[in-house]
């Protein structure tokens, strides 16, 4: 308990001072697109709503978890989408809100190849709440008498997503100003600085059968002092409704996936990923359940199903 308790510490501690990976991980990363890169807005032809929840690093106390809310659509005019997403993180005695406004323009070569451009606009919440915290040494001059400024940080991001009926691929940066946090305890004064995140994405469906089709899939995270990361899954797919997959973040975690489509419009996914570094000792793993649906307006327009 006590190891539990001192690496629960070092958590915080990242969370306050971090100058590299800062944006949250999804085992779940193809489904949520939206959250990475604007341009993404209003491509499935519908207006999609969706929800996720992550338990990271279960039963490590104050260990992260995120919930995020999102909601894009096409517009009736000039190839347009708009979408809108809400991100709460928690980890530890930190609390981050990020409420984002995506916009995307398409430029369409045809009935299946689509190049889209997007922008991304978000306001960030940032509520640290470290009175609660308790220390396993008394007087720890990293939390008492400490002060981390509340603040509210604009920011703005940029994406480029090309697809057809069968693979996709995007580069983006949905936060590129690089906002500071001010942080002082008793014996320092620090600051931290929200990193430029710069993602890749690719995807792709495989027919195999009349019955089973193949899905890879990829993210590559890069961001200033720190490793690049890589996700990547394959998925099957059974009767274009029942999703089971595997995943690996590189040196980082393998994890599971299993998705159904319930109907044409409404889809669950969940997922399972455990850590192979030094905290999968202190840890049960990471859990995601996420929903979505969406709401057809014209059916002769939405293609049914819809890979990406």
């Amino acid at each position: 308990m006590k190891k539990q308790i001192i690496i629960a510490g070092l958590v915080v501690l990242t969370a306050l001072t971090a100058k590299a990976q800062q944006q949250a991980h999804y085992t779940q990363y193809m489904y949520n697109t939206i959250s990475v890169n604007p341009a993404y807005a209003g491509s499935r032809g519908a207006l999609s709503l969706g929800l996720l929840h992550r338990s990271q690093w279960v039963g490590l106390a104050g260990a992260p978890t995120s919930q995020t809310f999102f909601a894009h659509t096409p517009l009736k005019i000039m190839n347009m989408g708009l979408g809108l997403s809400v991100v709460n993180d928690k980890i530890g005695p930190v609390n981050e809100t990020n409420v984002n406004v995506d916009y995307s323009y398409s430029v369409r070569f045809n009935e299946n190849n689509t190049l889209a451009f997007g922008a991304k606009g978000s306001l960030n919440l940032f509520q640290p709440q470290l009175a609660g915290v308790k220390t396993i040494a008394g007087n720890d001059p990293s939390f008492v008498n400490s002060n981390v400024e509340r603040s509210i940080k604009p920011n703005i991001g940029f994406g480029a997503y090309y697809y057809t009926k069968h693979w996709y691929l995007g580069l983006s940066s949905p936060h590129m100003l690089q906002t500071k946090v001010k942080t002082s305890t008793i014996s320092a004064q620090q600051t931290a600085l929200e990193r430029r995140h710069y993602f890749a994405i690719a995807g792709a469906v495989v027919r195999i059968t009349d019955v089973i089709k193949l899905k890879p899939t990829t993210l590559v995270k890069i961001v200033k002092n720190a490793p690049v990361s890589i996700d990547g899954s394959l998925e099957a797919l059974f009767y274009d409704q029942l999703g089971v997959g595997l995943m690996h973040r590189w040196k980082d975690s393998f994890g599971a996936l299993l998705n159904y489509n319930i109907t044409k419009q409404f889809w669950v996914g969940c997922a399972y990923d455990f850590t192979i570094t030094r905290l999968n000792k202190v840890n049960n793993g990471t859990f995601e359940l996420m929903l979505r649906y969406d709401f057809v307006y014209n059916r002769y327009k939405y293609k049914s199903p819809r890979y990406f």
